[in-house]
């Protein structure tokens, strides 16, 4: 018993996490960055408000998926499913609205602006960089030198779809006050107020 409990001591190096890291973790990492780096270096606005709606829709899908495999009692299942019905519904018309937008194009001529032995020498240049960059464990920064070593050119905004704001978008004077009012009021005595206050 005692050797046993030795062993288990001794083994602290050796214990595996708890929540096993995902193996590409590192790779998905660098590819948002560069996903990111590009959006904003060729001024592609309408991608960067899908790829930030993108990641919400995300978040509340992982939230519906918890709620219906692990449920407590009906009324998560239902609000697991109120929940799922409604990323379905926004991930459609978040789809629907970048597929109308011109930032489609404005990347193509931006990708095949490029000379092809131009690109490759850049490409073979930058690599470099990017390699020694991942092997110090950098990977955001990876990312943001692969885009900015292939694409150097700064161009200005494009974006030509109407997008709904977002739910944390900076608030209006007073909106904060009459929230806190509002939550108060619902603390006392359970009737809401959606009031202007």
């Amino acid at each position: 018993m005692l050797k046993a409990a030795m062993a288990v001591v001794s083994m602290d190096d050796t214990v595996p996490d708890v929540l096993p890291r995902c193996p590409y973790h590192d790779e998905i990492v660098m590819f948002n960055s560069a996903k990111d780096t590009f959006n904003s270096q060729e001024g592609l606005l309408d991608f960067q408000e899908f790829s930030l709606r993108h990641d919400i829709i995300s978040k509340q899908k992982a939230v519906a998926t918890f709620e219906l495999i692990y449920h407590d009692d009906v009324k998560m299942v239902l609000s697991g499913l109120s929940r799922m019905t409604h990323v379905v519904k926004d991930s459609y018309y978040l789809y629907k609205n970048v597929f109308k937008s011109d930032n489609w194009s404005v990347a193509a001529n931006s990708i095949s602006a490029e000379k092809p032995a131009k690109l490759a020498m850049k490409g073979y240049l930058t690599w470099n960089q990017v390699k020694s960059l991942r092997a110090e464990g950098k990977y955001e920064e990876a990312g943001a030198a692969l885009i900015t070593g292939l694409f150097s050119e700064q161009l200005e905004s494009h974006g030509n779809v109407e997008w709904n704001s977002l739910p944390y978008e900076p608030a209006q004077a007073g909106e904060e006050v009459a929230g806190a009012y509002a939550g108060l009021i619902f603390a006392i005595d359970e009737t809401e107020n959606y009031d202007d206050l």
